[in-house]
């Protein structure tokens, strides 16, 4: 039910009110928390301000069970408000009497006026309403008495009506809060159900926790068998991973982050480890800054874990297998290429023309055959080899790729055009040159007969992104062939026509995904031109 408290002077608002409080229980009757409502006593008296009660008269709004003034109209002293009525008062006897409602003559004790006085009870609620009339007032003109009266009885019914109102709002604001605070928090047990989290309520200062029922049986416990208190999260953690907890945690309680989060190993009841995902937020702090409540959840992650580790491995495993197959085969392939050599020139003057075409064909693939597999050799280095991240001028990246391609450049005598702003990035150095390398050197090989080529790198910034896009007017892509361009050893065009092994673009799509980025191709058909794009991070911290 309601709760009033006593006349006091509000905090938020610095004038007098009574505050009405009501519990909030969910379907199981468990305390959930507790909505309030503010009623301003200064609104009301505004309000009485507006009554005809004569220069002696007034109105009271005072409790029906302690009997304490709420509200005097007009007002004397504030130290009047939540003082009782003494036992032997007429008015309280009466209503300890049981009556809900009366009309009575009285002389007050406080100025030994003589008053007629109405009282009623509010319906519901336990408080009563007064409106007393001095004598001098209503006896002023006897012929005036019947108005007097109805005045009295407009009066009263007039503060009843508007005190009730009021009451009644302020009850229905305070059920409709708690009906909504209810819903949200159903809304998030259904939220947290769906996402199998655990929930943990942190009171930084005594270090007590409430557990969720999902977060205890994550770790194969009850409710009952987890005391809420931090120590009991302590305990289960993981000893080598409390150096990744504070390094989230601490800077987050010094207000620094605004969120903590950490991955780390917490024991079962039954002894096995659960990978966590644990994250939270201060929600509260002291005048002084300092953490207060904190809340989070828990997620298990230990399938995730698992299933990365099982890929890192396998991943090894490829890396490995592809790197032995490029190295180790490519020597037998040379003793092979080698012989061939070596039984022609033996055979000298004894092969006639066919032969000799025979003898360079499996010269040849042999010699092809080594290229591809150092091609696959470099391929599987990527991300395995390479220097490690760094933060580079991507300008100067570009610079050193055009001093190697300059003779290329020179003999195709291409033209070079150079946009926008090059940012500083962080990424492998030598992964990065030989993306930019590897474009435009395509750029440079891929061109259309008897046409100049002309290749334009523009640079871009968009938040923490960088896109790169390098185009030319060289033979275009037929759009139903852009879905194999990427892919190893895949060629678009004949030998005959361009030399290579059919890698460099796979190269090109390993070394942007390695980076965390992407990139893709735009082409108009054949000799129309590409636009090749690069979308890449440009790195959090420096």
């Amino acid at each position: 039910g309601l709760a009033f408290s006593d006349a006091l002077v509000a905090r938020t608002t610095g004038r007098w009110s009574i505050v009405i409080a009501r519990g909030i229980r969910d379907d199981a009757g468990r305390f959930l928390g507790v909505t309030t409502a503010l009623l301003d006593l200064e609104a009301f008296a505004s309000l009485l301000a507006k009554m005809e009660i004569g220069s002696e008269g007034g109105i009271l709004l005072r409790r029906s069970d302690t009997f304490k003034l709420m509200l005097r109209y007009p007002s004397r002293s504030e130290q009047d408000l939540n003082q009782p009525l003494p036992a032997h008062n007429p008015i309280r006897q009466r209503i300890e009497a049981g009556e809900r409602m009366g009309t009575l003559i009285y002389t007050a004790t406080t100025d030994g006026v003589p008053r007629l006085a109405s009282f009623r009870q509010l319906d519901g609620y336990p408080f009563y309403v007064q409106v007393a009339l001095a004598e001098t007032n209503y006896l002023a003109a006897w012929h005036l008495q019947a108005i007097v009266a109805g005045g009295l009885t407009a009066a009263f019914a007039l503060v009843l009506g508007l005190i009730m109102v009021r009451m009644i709002r302020a009850d229905a604001r305070a059920t409709s809060v708690a009906q909504q605070l209810a819903n949200n928090e159903k809304r998030m047990e259904l939220a947290l159900w769906g996402g199998d989290l655990g929930l943990w309520d942190w009171h930084v200062p005594s270090g007590e926790v409430v557990f969720n029922e999902r977060w205890c049986a994550m770790l194969g416990y009850r409710p009952d068998e987890i005391t809420p208190h931090v120590d009991s999260w302590g305990h289960l953690v993981h000893p080598d991973d409390w150096g990744v907890i504070n390094a989230a945690l601490e800077p987050h309680l010094k207000g620094e982050t605004p969120a903590y989060e950490s991955e780390h190993r917490m024991r079962h009841k039954d002894g096995h480890w659960v990978w966590i995902l644990d994250r939270g937020r201060v929600v509260a702090r002291d005048a002084a800054g300092g953490p207060v409540r904190a809340v989070g959840t828990h997620l298990d992650i230990t399938a995730q874990k698992q299933a990365e580790a099982e890929l890192l491995r396998s991943n090894r495993e490829l890396e490995q297998f592809s790197y032995s197959i490029s190295h180790d085969m490519r020597q037998p392939l040379r003793m092979i290429s080698s012989y061939l050599q070596l039984l022609q020139m033996s055979l000298g003057q004894q092969l006639d023309d066919e032969q000799r075409e025979y003898f360079h064909f499996a010269v040849d693939g042999a010699k092809r055959l080594d290229t591809m597999l150092l091609g696959l050799l470099e391929y599987s280095r990527i991300g395995r080899k390479g220097e490690p991240p760094a933060w580079v001028e991507s300008r100067a990246i570009l610079d050193e790729a055009l001093l190697f391609l300059g003779p290329a450049i020179a003999e195709a005598q291409a033209t070079i055009h150079i946009e926008g702003e090059w940012p500083r990035l962080l990424a492998s150095p030598d992964e990065l040159l030989r993306l930019i390398q590897n474009l435009i050197g395509n750029a440079l090989k891929f061109r259309v007969a008897e046409r100049r080529p002309e290749v334009t790198l523009s640079s871009e910034i968009t938040g923490n992104r960088w896109h790169l896009r390098v185009a030319d007017n060289g033979i275009g892509i037929l759009p139903d062939q852009i879905g194999r361009l990427f892919q190893v050893f895949q060629r678009l065009q004949s030998r005959s026509a361009f030399e290579g092994t059919g890698i460099g673009l796979a190269l090109c799509r390993k070394i942007a995904e390695h980076h965390g980025g992407r990139i893709w191709v735009e082409s108009a058909g054949e000799g129309q031109g590409c636009t090749f794009w690069i979308d890449l991070p440009r790195g959090t911290t420096e």
